[in-house]
């Protein structure tokens, strides 16, 4: 067993190992080592260390001394020395019986019975105790002198858990208390664990107690001191080995050369960071050296490093991590191991298979992600790109065969919409509406694509049911009291209630924006709204307040539809008939021609902003500026495909309107141009989309007409144009009497009569209609009614020149027509009197007709004399000739009547 030499070498060893020096240096704790004391012998003392001190006898106790002088020598010193934790040695040397037990009998001792002050020493009170992990002062061995050399007594610490109480006096193995610990010491500092042979510092050796046994109860033989330090790797813990190591003999223990070269070469098998805290722990010895031994012995043995880590880590309280699985083995071991196939299994084979899969998994999620969310979705969008370009150039079916590719790919909203859009504005609308469809089942019905399928069904196809129909199921049934839906569904009764004003949807769409504001508030888009329905209801008293609301504001809130709108009505009403109720309002609408001016500046596109300032410019009487306004928008009416009601019959007017202005300019072909356009327009719509008359269309017939008629006589033409007028509601009584004259110049005299009885009726008192029918009947033979008709129109013309009195048919145009008439109704009257005379018999008629042909002779007479002269002309007149027809006897011809009638009715103007 080596000795201080060899211990040193070991101290110096244990320095180098691992690198310790430079470890701590590098980490900045490098401490001071304690050195051996200077003056120790440097002979081979391994023979001490093995036979312990000197018995009595030996060279070791001073001559002629024994045992009991030698201790009380050796207290003696101690106490001069200055070392009052060494508790006195003369209690060693004195039997159990000289021991002061209080009153307790050891030997009949039981468990848990009350021990008292049993272990505190006379000389030495609680205060003189040291607080535990104090390790006691260092006595070297030069302190005690050549012949005794006692190890340091250091107190050790250990956790309370992992030691053995200490052996109480008394019990079977006839044991002594520990001298080192006092009787009252606290529980909480339990007796250290010492390593195998380790003797307890507190204790002197056996051979100094006298009658005390050769051996303590569980003390081993020499012999054996290796095997007390076999610790069981796997049977027990490690600090019960290390308890029963302590508890096997109380030698002080020392390490054999082969004991040494095993725990050098087993330390360099642990971990680095277990290996130096092992290091530190045995060159500070801040545990004591029985901790220390112990944990060698551990080393030596082999012990894992996990178990040995967790037991220092209760130790010390120092987390040690140790890597996992980690297990110090011998290199031939580990080489065995690496060459095995469990090691290949384990380190290589499983390893390279799980990243292998792991690659192949990794990699093939990366191609299952590339091709999810990038290269199926790059080439969806190629192919809608493609579909796209294909719409455009109007290649429908390829265009839908391109989405359908792209969709089973990749389906993306966008496209659905873009398509949609597309498909409308080139007014393929089925397949517009299909896309929408699609829209509503894949996104949970989005409300943003029913209101535009709604708004298409609306405006571009005039389809008020169906507008309706996806505006309450797609919409409003998911979405509850949407303020978009429910406006939209406002704007759908609208447009239905003005196009057909017998629905009663008018009254439906002001309840549908009430409720709005009533909801929502009374916002200005609600109000314009509100604004529309009173425009369409024809409320000029409601519509006057909210126009003056919208214009007071900084900042006008009216869309451009609802500009055109108001500007449009407003326009009319200043400028057109007014109910008589409304007639007072008529000098209270203002800013026309600004409201004009706002519509056209916010939507010039628009045609009907263009239509409402051209007629505007018509009614001010500017023919040049309303001209280009109504061609431009003609021609943007023309870019308009599936415009609704209201906008077809103002692009039919807008024609009737320029034909007019070229009218009135004597432009015959140019307004007969647009007019024949204007016609054929009409008859295409009402043929297609069944699109009313209005009154403005029959206009436009009978300007046409009236080309015809006045300039360049087509007196078929006329006819069909002047009848086509009165079929498309412009009844009035001068077309009924134009028709009227052309059925006369064509001898349908029972046509003319219809015509001309509806001029009669329509015109009451124009002479220029009676006389056509009274004419027309007497043609017919109808004389009875003839001669009432023309004794009317005589007594019109009797009472006009009563009013007149005397008048001047020669200087007076006016005079000259009334004279003109009672000639010819005067002759004409004559002569119905006359046949039916002939007819019926009776001399009273006969003289009747004498009577009213002179009367048409003396008219005759004043429109022909001669006012400077006074001369009748020498030729003769009809009513002359009649006279003469009449008083000869069977005269061969028959009296005749003035059959020339007037083109146009009483005061209007010849074209």
């Amino acid at each position: 067993m080596p000795g201080l030499l060899q211990l040193t070498k070991f101290s110096e060893d244990m320095k180098n190992i691992g690198r310790e020096i430079e470890v701590l240096q590098k980490r900045g704790s490098l401490s001071d080592f304690v050195p051996l004391p200077r003056n120790i012998s440097s002979s081979d003392d391994s023979a001490d260390f093995i036979n312990g001190l000197p018995i009595e006898g030996t060279a070791g106790i001073a001559p002629g001394g024994d045992s009991a002088d030698f201790i009380n020598g050796l207290e003696t010193r101690l106490s001069a020395e200055g070392t009052p934790d060494v508790p006195p040695l003369d209690i060693l040397s004195a039997g159990p019986a000289d021991v002061d037990t209080g009153g307790v009998d050891l030997g009949n001792l039981a468990d848990g019975d009350d021990v008292g002050d049993l272990f505190k020493f006379a000389s030495q009170d609680a205060g003189d105790i040291p607080p535990p992990g104090t390790a006691d002062p260092v006595i070297f061995p030069e302190d005690l002198g050549d012949d005794l050399a006692l190890e340091p007594q250091v107190p050790l610490p250990a956790p309370q858990s992992m030691l053995p109480d200490p052996a109480l006096p008394g019990d079977a193995s006839g044991a002594l208390p520990d001298p080192a610990l006092p009787g009252d010491m606290p529980d909480a500092l339990p007796d250290p664990a010492l390593p195998g042979d380790m003797p307890d510092p507190a204790l002197p050796d056996p051979a100094l107690l006298g009658d005390m046994p050769d051996a303590l109860p569980g003390q081993i033989e020499e012999d054996k001191f290796v095997t007390a330090f076999t610790v069981p790797m796997d049977d027990q813990p490690l600090d019960e080995a290390m308890n029963m190591s302590i508890q096997g003999t109380n030698k002080i223990p020392s390490l054999t050369e082969k004991e040494y070269a095993a725990f050098t070469k087993n330390l360099n098998l642990y971990p680095l960071n277990l290996m130096l805290f092992i290091e530190d722990i045995i060159a500070t010895n801040e545990y004591g050296d029985g901790i220390s031994m112990a944990m060698i012995q551990a080393v030596i043995s082999h012990y894992t490093a996990r178990k040995l880590a967790a037991y220092l880590e209760r130790l010390t309280g120092v987390s040690i991590k140790v890597p996992a699985d980690f297990e110090a083995r011998s290199y031939s071991v580990v080489q065995a191991y690496r060459h095995s196939f469990a090691y290949r299994l384990r380190n290589v084979i499983i390893p390279l298979t799980l990243f292998g899969l792991l690659a192949a998994l990794v990699g093939f999620l990366l191609f299952i992600s590339l091709r999810i969310y990038v290269y199926v979705p790059w080439t969806a969008e190629k192919l809608y790109k493609e579909g796209y370009v294909l719409l455009q150039d109007d290649k429908y079916p390829e265009a839908e065969q391109k989405f359908d590719a792209g969709l089973r790919r990749h389906a993306k909203k966008n496209w659905f919409y873009t398509y949609a859009k597309a498909f409308q504005e080139k007014h393929q609308y089925e397949r517009a509406a299909l896309l929408y469809r699609n829209i509503l089942a894949r996104y949970n019905h989005e409300k943003a694509a029913g209101l535009e399928y709604a708004e298409m069904e609306l405006y571009d196809r005039n389809n008020y049911a169906q507008a309706e129909e996806i505006v309450r199921r797609e919409v409003l049934d998911w979405h509850i009291n949407d303020s978009d839906g429910m406006l939209l569904l406002g704007d759908i009764t609208l447009e239905e209630g003005t196009a057909n004003p017998e629905s009663g949807k008018l009254e439906s769409a002001r309840e549908q924006y009430a409720s709005l504001i009533h909801l929502y508030g009374a916002n200005d888009v609600y109000l314009a709204r509100m604004m529309r329905y009173f425009i369409r209801a024809d409320n000029l008293r409601e519509v006057l307040p909210m126009k003056n609301h919208f214009m007071s504001q900084k900042k006008m809130s009216l869309g451009s539809r609802d500009l055109t709108e108001l500007s449009g009505y407003l326009m009319e009403k200043q400028f057109g008939p007014l109910p008589s109720q409304d007639e007072p309002l008529r000098v209270v609408i203002e800013d026309v021609r600004g409201l004009l001016e706002l519509a056209i500046k916010a939507a010039p596109r628009n045609p009907e902003t263009n239509y409402n300032f051209g007629k505007y410019f018509i009614y001010s009487n500017q023919p040049t500026p309303a001209a280009k306004t109504l061609e431009e928008a003609i021609r943007l009416y023309n870019g308009t495909f599936n415009p609704n009601r209201t906008q077809r019959l103002h692009h039919i007017n807008a024609h009737r309107l320029l034909g007019e202005i070229y009218l009135e300019e004597r432009q015959d072909l140019l307004a007969e141009q647009w007019l024949t356009k204007g016609i054929a327009l009409f008859e295409h719509e009402s043929a297609m989309n069944g699109l009313p008359s209005t009154e403005d269309v029959g206009r436009m017939y009978a300007d046409l007409a009236d080309i015809y008629y006045f300039m360049s006589y087509s007196p078929g033409e006329a006819l069909y144009n002047y009848q086509a007028a009165v079929v498309n509601h412009h009844d009035t009584p001068s077309i009924h009497y134009r028709i009227g004259c052309l059925n006369y110049g064509d001898e349908d005299y029972q046509a003319a009569i219809r015509s001309f009885i509806k001029a009669v009726n329509g015109k009451p008192g124009d002479l220029h209609a009676l006389f056509a029918l009274a004419t027309s009947l007497a043609l017919r033979q109808d004389n009875f009614a003839a001669q009432g008709y023309y004794a009317e129109l005589l007594d019109r013309l009797n009472l006009l020149r009563n009013q007149f009195g005397i008048q001047f048919p020669l200087f007076n145009a006016e005079h000259s027509n009334i004279v003109d008439f009672y000639m010819k109704g005067a002759n004409n009257l004559g002569v119905i009197l006359w046949r039916q005379a002939a007819q019926y018999g009776g001399s009273a008629k006969n003289a009747d007709a004498i009577f009213w042909l002179s009367e048409s002779l003396r008219a005759w007479d004043a429109l022909n004399r001669n006012p400077d002269t006074l001369v009748r002309p020498a030729a003769s007149n009809l009513a002359q000739e009649n006279i003469r027809y009449i008083t000869a006897p069977n005269a061969p011809f028959n009296p005749e009547l003035y059959t020339q009638l007037s083109r146009i009715l009483q005061g209007e103007a010849f074209r």
